[in-house]
C-alpha cells in the first residue's frame, strides 16, 4: 500500500528456455528418410532459445469500503516450436513464440447491503506473433503446421452481476463483448489472398491459392477463432426447506453470437468452418436432508435440449459439443 487506499502491485518473470529437436525413427519404419542431419542440412535450426521479462503491474484505489477501482497491465509468452506433422525434412519450419501485453481497468463494487455485487472490466490485449494452425505451401506441397502470420488484438468489456432480492434466492448474470481482429498481416498471407480473390480456382507457388494458411475460400483474412462478438449468461438457484429437506433448484441459459470454429472460416463459409448462434440451457436439483448431516442428493441436466453446435473444425469436417446429459450424483461428507 503506498497511501491510504491506495494498493500498488507489482512482478517481474525471467525466463531462459532452451528446446532442442531431433528425430528418432522406429526400426523398419516406412515412410520418407526422416533424419535430424537431413533436417539441419534444408537450414532448419535444430535449437531455439528464448530469454523473455513478463512484468505486471496493478494499481488498485477503494473509494469506500465497498467500492474499488484498479488498473493492471501483465505481459505473458507462449514457447516456439517445430510443426509436429511435417512429412518432409524441409517441412519442419520452426514457428516463433507468442509475446502478448494485455491491459485491464475495471471496478468491484458491493451495492445495497451486499445484496448486489457488480463488476466491470474492461480490456485490451495485444498479441505478438499469434500461432496459427495452418496450411501452407512447401516447393509445391500443402503441408499442416503452425505458423505466425499476423499479430492479433482484442478489445471489450465483461460485466457480470449476483444479486440476492431475498434471502435464499440468487441471481447471476453476465456479459462480454469483444472485437477481436488481425493486425500486422504478413506480406506473403495478403499476396495469397489476392490471388485467391482474382482466380480462386488458381494456383497459388503451384498450389492452390485459397483454404490455406487463414485465407478463406473467397481470398478473405479469416476471423479469429472462437471469439464471438457477445456472450450472454443468466442463471436462478433459489433455497428452501420442506419438512426437514433443503432444497436447492436452480436453471440457467448461456448464449453466444456465431463465431469461427476453423482458421480458415468467415461468415460467408460453406466449408463447415462457423459456429452460428449457440444457445444452451442447463437445470438441477439439490437436496440437502436434517436427519442425516453430510448427505446431499444433486440431479442436473447439461444442454437440456440436446441441442448440436459445432465447437471445432479440420477442413470441412465438424466437431461438435458435447450431447445433451443428465447425471445424478450422492454424496456424504464424513
Amino acid at each position: 500500500m503506498i497511501a491510504e487506499h491506495l494498493t500498488f502491485t507489482t512482478g517481474l518473470r525471467y525466463t531462459s528456455e532452451t528446446k532442442t529437436f531431433g528425430i528418432e525413427r522406429n526400426p523398419g519404419a516406412a515412410g520418407a528418410a526422416l533424419s535430424s542431419t537431413a533436417i539441419a542440412a534444408a537450414g532448419i535450426p535444430l535449437e531455439l532459445k528464448e530469454d523473455v521479462w513478463t512484468p505486471r503491474v496493478a494499481l488498485q484505489y477503494d473509494l469506500s469500503d465497498d467500492v474499488m477501482v484498479f488498473a493492471s497491465a501483465t505481459r505473458g509468452f507462449k514457447s516456439g516450436g517445430w510443426p509436429a506433422r511435417a512429412t518432409a525434412n524441409n517441412a519442419f519450419i520452426p514457428f516463433a513464440p507468442e509475446k502478448v501485453w494485455s491491459y485491464e481497468i475495471g471496478t468491484r463494487a458491493d451495492l445495497f447491503g451486499d445484496r448486489l455485487r457488480l463488476n466491470a472490466t474492461a480490456f485490451y490485449a495485444i498479441t505478438d506473433d499469434i500461432q496459427i494452425p495452418a496450411r501452407i505451401d512447401i516447393n509445391g506441397v500443402q503441408i499442416s503446421t503452425t505458423t505466425n502470420p499476423a499479430d492479433l488484438r482484442n478489445s471489450g468489456l465483461e460485466i457480470d452481476a449476483v444479486w440476492v432480492p431475498v434471502d435464499g434466492l440468487n441471481i447471476t448474470a453476465g456479459i462480454g463483448l469483444q472485437d477481436a481482429k488481425y493486425v500486422a498481416i504478413n506480406q506473403r498471407v495478403l499476396d495469397q489472398a489476392a490471388v485467391c480473390r482474382a482466380n480462386p480456382a488458381g494456383l497459388y507457388q503451384g498450389a492452390p491459392a485459397c483454404n490455406a494458411n487463414f485465407v478463406d475460400q473467397f481470398g478473405n483474412i479469416a476471423t479469429p477463432v472462437r471469439a464471438p462478438d457477445y456472450t450472454v449468461s443468466l442463471s436462478a438457484s433459489y433455497e428452501f426447506t420442506v419438512g426437514g429437506v433443503t432444497l436447492t433448484p436452480n436453471v440457467g441459459v448461456n448464449a453466444s453470437d456465431e463465431y469461427a470454429i476453423g482458421t480458415t472460416g468467415s461468415p460467408q463459409s460453406t466449408n463447415g468452418t462457423w459456429s452460428g448462434k449457440q444457445t444452451y440451457i442447463n437445470a438441477g436439483l439439490n437436496l440437502k436432508f436434517a436427519a442425516i448431516e453430510g448427505l446431499s442428493v444433486t440431479v442436473d441436466c447439461r444442454n437440456c435440449e440436446d441441442k448440436a453446435y459445432p465447437m471445432s473444425a479440420l477442413g470441412p469436417f465438424q466437431f461438435l459439443d458435447r450431447p445433451g446429459s443428465w447425471s445424478a450424483r450422492v454424496r456424504y461428507k464424513f
